[in-house]
């Protein structure tokens, strides 16, 4: 989200439309992340606030931002961690899942898993929100779990926190049951940054009481060096206190679910279920061919080695502009094989000179040598700048 935001702001600053750059290509990354760097626009990169301020100046009414949610949201499947998680659940292994998303995957991946059960044997989680933080306080008092609790909103809610004004107050009711289930049982904290102020503080409420996370305190995040400070100053003051504090490296969700669901007993329907969403495999056995090999040449290659390629382009000025797709519909009708960019009447060409001119057929002002010049790569547009 923090690079869809980015990229938005970008192309607004440049004056761009979002079509001619790729968010998935590592040039126009680079190039977007060099722009905010060198501006003040956001917070620099990886600032706590950096979520809530992009999504903010994109998005500054509460109800475009719920609109850009729940388009989000639309687009969603449970993946295979939430099927883990969800059987977790069905099976009566997980109390309460606290969450700072939106949308209803957990839920809904448990009502799935529960179907795979007798009804008898079925286990089916309150959801609560932060408009609804009653039915989350009604599950705590009477220890109805489990409970999937949205500590940010649920898409549906009128009321989503999402800002930094937003994500710096906290529903009062639904800050307890974090603090209560805190002092009951221990926490496990997956792919969770630790920028909510207001969630902060109410883990730090947790450590004054007489036995927090009596089941310990863990943190799982893709490397502990990259631990927001609010996270290593809370891990270690629970330590200190004689929590048993640790932190863990798991790259992804879907990871972590696999190495759980090796030691966690799930009933066998349960089990089967979340086996069916494995990811395929990328190394699969294969069966060695057996027949002969037929006699005419077969290329088997994946990849053709390059040795060598031109560094020198011819530099043509023609009499009248031309775009380059017509420059380049030209030489195909005449046959010619050349790679040619255009801006105007300028053309940077790599080619044979003699088969150029006579398939243009155009009055040429200039043909000169030029020195090497190397293509850069302009995504997202038809054309290539020519360096001088």
């Amino acid at each position: 989200m923090i690079r869809d935001f980015k990229a938005q702001i970008f192309c607004r600053e440049a004056n761009l439309s979002k079509r001619e750059i790729d968010t998935a290509d590592q040039i126009w990354i680079d190039r977007i992340n060099a722009y905010f760097r060198q501006s003040a626009i956001l917070p620099p990169d990886g600032d706590p606030t950096e979520y809530a301020a992009a999504f903010e100046a994109v998005y500054p009414q509460p109800r475009h931002r719920r609109q850009y949610i729940e388009d989000a949201i639309a687009k969603g499947t449970p993946c295979f961690g939430h099927k883990v998680l969800a059987g977790l659940i069905a099976a009566g292994m997980v109390d309460c899942v606290f969450t700072t998303n939106f949308d209803p995957l957990v839920e809904d991946a448990t009502v799935t898993a529960n179907a795979r059960l007798p009804v008898a044997a079925q286990i089916r989680p309150t959801v609560a929100a932060i408009d609804s933080a009653d039915r989350a306080m009604r599950c705590l008092n009477e220890s109805d779990w489990p409970l999937v609790a949205k500590l940010h909103g649920d898409y549906q809610s009128i009321a989503i926190k999402n800002t930094g004004s937003e994500l710096e107050t906290q529903d009062e009711r639904m800050r307890h049951v974090l603090v209560e289930a805190g002092k009951r049982y221990g926490l496990m904290f997956v792919g969770y940054s630790g920028r909510d102020a207001s969630i902060m503080e109410a883990l730090n409420m947790v450590l004054d009481s007489p036995s927090p996370f009596p089941n310990g305190l863990y943190w799982l995040a893709s490397s502990a060096t990259r631990l927001l400070p609010a996270v290593t100053s809370l891990l270690t003051r629970a330590q200190d206190l004689g929590v048993d504090v640790a932190v863990v490296e798991c790259a992804t969700f879907d990871e972590l679910a696999a190495d759980v669901v090796k030691t966690a007993d799930l009933p066998t329907l349960l089990y089967d279920w979340v086996m069916e969403g494995r990811p395929t495999p990328r190394l699969v056995p294969v069966q060695i061919p057996t027949a002969e090999a037929r006699m005419f040449p077969v290329l088997r290659y994946s990849a053709l080695l390059i040795e060598k390629m031109p560094s020198t382009a011819r530099r043509l000025t023609l009499t009248s502009a031309a775009s380059a797709a017509e420059i380049r519909a030209l030489l195909k009708e005449k046959n010619c094989r050349a790679t040619i960019a255009s801006i105007g009447r300028e053309l940077a060409v790599f080619g044979n000179d003699k088969e150029l001119l006579a398939a243009l057929s155009l009055s040429v002002l200039a043909l000169q040598a030029r020195s090497p010049w190397i293509p850069q790569r302009t995504v997202g547009r038809s054309v290539s700048c020519m360096t001088p």
